[in-house]
């Protein structure tokens, strides 16, 4: 039931409007959705995905380098912490 309310709330995120006054919010709910990502269940990350493509769409130019760094690096975390099990399991 909760998986379902914070999918449901995930999904309102994206109708928000791209504008100037979502700006100042851009860095959280950046870092909560890559949060989201190694926390959530498999239908709320598929959404969390979809706003960070969003989100990267619409504010890119306004992304200061601290801001990029961050999101890089908490995804090649992610990444590194999902394929690391497969090296055990093609050996």
């Amino acid at each position: 039931m909760l998986q379902q309310v914070r999918k449901l709330i995930l999904e309102m995120i994206p109708r928000l409007p791209t504008n100037d006054l979502l700006r100042p919010y851009v860095k959280p709910i950046l870092t909560l959705m890559l949060k989201l990502l190694q926390t959530d269940n498999e239908e709320n990350v598929q959404v969390c995905v979809r706003i960070i493509i969003e989100l990267h769409k619409q504010y890119r130019p306004a992304f200061n380098p601290e801001v990029q760094d961050v999101c890089c690096l908490h995804c090649l975390v992610l990444v590194s912490i999902m394929v690391g099990p497969l090296g055990m399991v093609v050996d």
